[in-house]
């Protein structure tokens, strides 16, 4: 009651002393600078290079669908089904950097959950702050911050949900990888053609294999505006990855792992500033055949993945 007491006489007090005091002009906003249009060509990059103690945000939302039957010569059918969602927030600080990127960090999720088939349930990692070193290979090794080694389950969970090994995104994780940068000067409206081996090898299973030559893969420069120093915009992505091998067996024809999505953000490398939009299928019946023997595997395949990421410096 005494509370509500001294807000009340604060909050008349605070009347009476307006209503008294001759009224002053607001302040003057501030001149906004409207982005202008990207006409020159410039190199589109997403090789973000943030210094020591620099901390950026990140949210990360997965979804799958998939249903994969498989039948054996023998009869024996196996049936792998999956409908999870993950989603992740957390902030980010780097410790320390070598060459153009992030070695060391310490990353604290405020939010990790998954929802599988309907049911929602928090990860461990979900409240922690975790300190992560990169390997030799550009995967990261996650400890808890004290000391204590990450819990079997919440690493599978992180790798599962963000990639590369509990990264996120591309080799360093940022929303995509460098290796989807024009490597030249591009205007609104050009395409180029990222390296498909480079790709595969940062997005597909080791044990899916790929074959590069019947792959694609394409961006392309839908806009581009000036903001201050900075260039932001948009590139389409399109990519065909022409599987030829699923868990060791080769199949009699490809199947086809598909991705469309955008790209929105900064795009000259000066900000982690980024949003990454994508959808994931492959679908199809093939038959597999294992290299040496008559072991032969029916496969039907309908896999659906969404991806919807994003990152920024904190603020």
């Amino acid at each position: 009651m005494r509370a509500m007491r001294f807000a009340t006489a604060s909050f008349l007090g605070i009347v009476l002393f307006c209503a008294c005091e001759p009224a002053k002009p607001p302040p003057a906003p501030a001149p906004v600078v409207a982005p202008v249009a990207q006409t020159d060509p410039f190199t589109v990059s997403f090789g973000w290079t943030p210094a020591v103690g620099t901390r950026e945000e990140g949210v990360f939302r997965t979804t799958m669908r998939a249903d994969i039957k498989m039948k054996a010569p023998n009869g024996r059918e196996l049936r792998n089904k999956a409908d999870d969602e993950f989603e992740f927030a957390f902030t980010e600080e780097t410790l320390k950097v070598e060459g153009r990127a992030p070695s060391e960090i310490r990353r604290k999720f405020s939010k990790a959950t998954r929802r599988k088939s309907g049911t929602l349930s928090t990860l461990g990692v979900e409240g922690k702050s975790l300190w992560a070193k990169k390997d030799f290979d550009g995967a990261w090794t996650w400890t808890v911050e004290g000391g204590s080694p990450l819990a079997d389950e919440d690493y599978a969970a992180m790798s599962e949900g963000l990639g590369r090994r509990g990264g996120g995104g591309g080799k360093d994780g940022g929303v995509v990888d460098e290796a989807f940068g024009s490597g030249r000067p591009v205007k609104v409206g050009d395409t180029w053609r990222p390296d498909i081996g480079v790709l595969a090898r940062l997005y597909v299973d080791p044990d899916t294999g790929v074959d590069a030559a019947t792959s694609s893969a394409t961006c392309k420069l839908a806009s581009a505006e000036k903001r201050g120093n900075s260039i932001y915009g948009t590139v389409d992505l399109n990519i065909d990855f022409s599987v030829v091998k699923i868990g060791g067996g080769n199949l009699n024809e490809p199947l086809h792992f598909v991705l469309r999505g955008t790209v929105t953000g900064c795009l000259d490398g000066s900000s982690p500033d980024a949003a990454l939009k994508a959808t994931l299928s492959m679908r199809g019946h093939r038959t597999a055949v294992r290299p040496g023997t008559d072991h032969t595997l029916d496969i039907e395949m309908d896999l659906d993945l969404t991806l919807d990421t994003r990152r920024s410096l904190a603020k």
